[in-house]
Protein backbone atom coordinates (compact mmCIF):
# COMPACT_ATOMS: atom_id res chain seq x y z
CA UNK A 1 0.00 0.00 0.00
CA UNK A 2 1.04 3.13 -0.82
CA UNK A 3 1.94 6.05 1.99
CA UNK A 4 4.77 8.52 2.63
CA UNK A 5 5.43 10.39 5.83
CA UNK A 6 7.93 13.74 6.39
CA UNK A 7 9.20 15.59 9.32
CA UNK A 8 11.47 18.22 10.01
CA UNK A 9 12.08 20.66 12.64
CA UNK A 10 9.73 21.49 15.57
CA UNK A 11 9.30 25.62 13.84
CA UNK A 12 8.81 24.46 10.84
CA UNK A 13 6.54 21.66 11.06
CA UNK A 14 4.65 23.98 13.72
CA UNK A 15 4.02 25.56 9.98
CA UNK A 16 1.55 23.13 9.11
CA UNK A 17 -2.41 23.02 10.03
CA UNK A 18 -3.78 22.57 12.64
CA UNK A 19 -1.17 24.50 14.09
CA UNK A 20 -0.07 26.66 11.97
CA UNK A 21 -1.49 28.36 8.57
CA UNK A 22 0.09 25.96 5.21
CA UNK A 23 -2.29 23.15 4.36
CA UNK A 24 -1.22 19.79 3.49
CA UNK A 25 -2.26 16.78 1.67
CA UNK A 26 -1.61 14.23 -0.72
CA UNK A 27 -3.58 11.71 -2.34
CA UNK A 28 -3.71 9.21 0.03
CA UNK A 29 -3.07 11.48 3.38
CA UNK A 30 -4.89 9.82 5.97
CA UNK A 31 -5.89 6.52 3.97
CA UNK A 32 -6.69 4.44 6.83
CA UNK A 33 -6.11 1.37 4.52
CA UNK A 34 -2.60 2.58 4.10
CA UNK A 35 -2.05 3.30 7.66
CA UNK A 36 -3.47 0.20 8.80
CA UNK A 37 -0.79 -1.63 6.26
CA UNK A 38 1.86 0.97 7.54
CA UNK A 39 1.38 0.61 10.86
CA UNK A 40 1.48 -3.85 10.51
CA UNK A 41 4.26 -3.20 8.82
CA UNK A 42 6.10 -1.67 11.64
CA UNK A 43 5.07 -4.05 14.00
CA UNK A 44 6.56 -6.93 11.80
CA UNK A 45 9.57 -5.34 11.10
CA UNK A 46 9.59 -5.27 15.26
CA UNK A 47 10.15 -8.78 15.45
CA UNK A 48 13.15 -10.01 16.15
CA UNK A 49 13.90 -12.23 12.67
CA UNK A 50 12.14 -10.33 10.10
CA UNK A 51 15.53 -9.25 8.88
CA UNK A 52 17.07 -13.14 8.78
CA UNK A 53 14.10 -14.24 7.09
CA UNK A 54 14.47 -11.23 4.79
CA UNK A 55 17.82 -12.11 3.73
CA UNK A 56 17.42 -15.68 3.36
CA UNK A 57 14.67 -14.67 0.99
CA UNK A 58 16.89 -12.24 -0.83
CA UNK A 59 19.88 -14.88 -1.28
CA UNK A 60 17.39 -17.53 -2.81
CA UNK A 61 15.99 -15.06 -5.06
CA UNK A 62 19.18 -14.06 -6.06
CA UNK A 63 20.53 -17.46 -6.94
CA UNK A 64 17.05 -18.15 -9.21
CA UNK A 65 17.49 -15.07 -11.40
CA UNK A 66 21.22 -15.96 -11.71
CA UNK A 67 20.60 -19.96 -12.07
CA UNK A 68 18.07 -18.33 -14.79
CA UNK A 69 20.26 -16.69 -16.70
CA UNK A 70 22.99 -19.74 -17.19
Amino acid sequence: MPIGAFGGKKEIMRLLAPEGGVYQAGTLSGNPLSVAAGVFTLKKLKSNDIYKKLQNKTKQLVKAVLLSQE
